[in-house]
């Protein structure tokens, strides 16, 4: 951290030291004017580097804030898509299993129209064969 040497107020502290007596200047000197002025300044320097971390920070987890809220929306679209598209599928799927169904539909009933047809003709001849029997 350099000194700025420039700074009135550092100019005028070593100009009072300058002034005094040199009974009172032995208790001062330059060098501790110097150092206060430098320890102010390095306060302000970490309070600025701070300042500045502290914003850096809060950019950094806006940002991520911000992915995660895109990634999160991704998310959900490609969700719906594969939703959508799974949609699609079981629709199709259902349609073609109408035709076995049906095709097993019309197969039974030509089979119980068969077997209505069985059961009439046993009917009659059991009939007849009660009526020859005298019953």
């Amino acid at each position: 951290m350099a000194i700025n040497f420039q700074d009135p107020r550092l100019q005028r502290t070593r100009q009072k030291m300058a002034a005094l007596s040199p009974e009172s200047g032995a208790l001062f000197d330059n060098a501790a004017a110097t150092g206060q002025f430098a320890k102010n300044d390095m306060m302000k320097q970490l309070a600025l580097m701070r300042t500045g971390h502290a914003l850096k920070t809060r950019r950094q987890n806006f940002q991520l804030r911000q992915q995660e809220r895109y990634d999160r929306l991704n998310l959900a679209k490609d969700k719906f898509k594969f939703g959508k598209r799974q949609g699609k599928i079981a629709t199709a799927i259902s349609a073609l299993g109408i035709i076995p169904k049906a095709y097993m539909g019309y197969q039974a009933y030509k089979q119980s129209g068969k077997s209505a047809e069985d059961v009439m003709k046993l009917a009659q001849r059991i009939q007849q064969s009660t009526a020859g029997l005298g019953g």
